[in-house]
């Protein structure tokens, strides 16, 4: 049920991805009990499902059920403790509860340090939502190392041209623009582009998000014409 539930989700076919998620959870609260780790699993899949939908106070509550199963049943510096704390603050982030997101960003990243060391590709995510968050909230000095470090350990890890590293060079130049830094995050998004035209193909949704990003940046530094042919691309 998980599966063809994913599947579904990835269909963008949510009104039926979420009975599944719900009977999947329901069978396994029967069969393993309401305390079980694997229970904290499928709600934290049904939470992801319910923010997508933008029913966020539901999602809450599952986050908040899992993360207090996991708490319960794993040690404090579990990685998939840490998984569900970074889910519970994006949620909260998505709510607009920043407050409330930072202190559990800032635990998430903190036990993936410590399990997974410095340089492992989830310490690097961990830090661009900490980032991302941070940025949201105007503090762009505490986000811009963050984000430079998430990029440099992407690039260490699984190569200059993977395309994680181009969402890592989006996620800084988005930052950069952010910042007025108009030329740096030019460079940034240019690198990011070529990455992903070579790695998902130019027809790509990721791609187009990128080329449209790149137009913004144009329109801002007053090249219209050039904006406008590249929002017309991301278009096609």
């Amino acid at each position: 049920l998980n599966n063809l539930a994913s599947l579904h989700e990835l269909m963008g076919d949510y009104k039926q991805a979420l009975p599944m998620r719900r009977q999947a959870l329901a069978i396994m609260e029967e069969e393993l009990g309401p305390d079980h780790r694997d229970v904290a699993t499928c709600l934290n899949n049904l939470a992801s499902l319910l923010k997508t939908m933008g029913q966020h106070k539901q999602a809450l509550l599952r986050h908040q059920q899992a993360l207090t199963i996991m708490k319960a049943t794993l040690c404090p510096d579990h990685p998939d403790g840490a998984i569900a704390l970074g889910n519970l603050a994006s949620l909260h982030q998505a709510m607009g509860q920043n407050k409330q997101a930072l202190p559990l960003y800032e635990q998430a990243l903190k036990i993936v340090e410590k399990k997974l060391g410095p340089d492992h590709c989830d310490v690097a995510k961990s830090l661009s939502n900490q980032a991302s968050l941070h940025q949201a909230m105007g503090n762009y000095m505490l986000a811009l190392p963050m984000h430079e470090r998430a990029l440099e350990i992407v690039e260490k890890k699984l190569g200059p041209a993977h395309r994680e590293v181009a969402t890592s060079l989006s996620n800084l130049a988005t930052l950069r623009q952010a910042m007025d830094q108009r030329e740096q995050a030019l460079e940034l998004h240019k690198r990011a582009l070529v990455i992903l035209e070579a790695t998902l193909g130019p027809d790509h949704s990721q791609y187009a998000k990128i080329l449209n990003n790149l137009a913004t940046l144009h329109e801002s530094m007053g090249k219209h014409n050039l904006a406008l042919s590249m929002h017309q691309r991301a278009l096609e």
